[in-house]
């Protein structure tokens, strides 16, 4: 059986440990190349492809994965 001091400990540490877990793992989990699926855009891609594609790039999108539609692929 545990006692009430036990368990107040054992809680403040897990408590402390959840908030500090984050400070150390921050950084191994920034992606740096993001990409998308432009299926993601179908409907945007079939009215205006070029426009979409700069839409894209200007969120700091880069890399794409090609998509079939409709009218082909793109």
């Amino acid at each position: 059986m545990k006692t009430r001091r036990d368990f107040l400990i054992e809680t403040g540490t897990m408590a402390i440990g959840s908030m500090l877990l984050p400070a150390f793992t921050e950084d191994s989990k920034k992606v740096k190349n993001i990409g998308i699926q432009l299926y993601t855009f179908r409907k945007e891609m079939l009215a205006d492809a070029a426009g979409t594609l700069k839409q894209i790039a200007g969120l700091g999108i880069k890399q794409i994965e090609s998509a079939t539609s409709a009218k082909g692929n793109y």
